[in-house]
């Protein structure tokens, strides 16, 4: 059976998250088209069950269109839930952080750092005002 087989999304947003997060976990399953095959079968039967159960039964009166989204936002409420369960696990637990691993990933929730975008307020009376007379992006007429 290939990974494809069962359902490919899950089965391949599986593998892509355990290549990722779980590679010596990974590493040690004998048949990784086999077991990913048969996850994303489980992922995509409880999915259904759950999705159903948290849909619960029609109210009467009940209009396509509203009838839709309740079914639409079950699936996707039970998909998350699932996909958390089963397939999104955290990340393996290395060794212990050496000071370089702990220096690394505390400059990378530093806001401002790591490419993050932090919001800047200039006002008229900031020394640096005026350097963006000129842009373009600014330009409010």
């Amino acid at each position: 059976m290939t990974i494809a087989a069962a359902n490919p999304v899950y089965a391949a947003q599986a593998l892509a998250h355990w290549k990722r997060w779980r590679p010596k976990q990974l590493a040690q399953i004998p048949d990784p088209q086999q077991f990913f095959a048969e996850l994303s079968a489980q992922v995509a039967q409880q999915v259904d069950q759950l999705s159903t159960e948290l849909a619960g039964p029609d109210p009467t009166g009940e209009d396509y269109l509203t009838k839709l989204g309740r079914l639409r936002m079950a699936r996707h409420s039970a998909e998350a839930q699932i996909l958390r369960e089963l397939v999104l696990l955290p990340a393996e637990q290395d060794d212990p952080p050496s000071a370089t691993t702990a220096a690394r990933s505390a400059s990378s929730t530093s806001p401002g750092l790591a490419g993050d975008w932090l919001p800047t307020v200039l006002r008229p009376d900031h020394p640096r005002y005026h350097e963006l007379d000129g842009d373009p992006g600014l330009n409010r007429r």
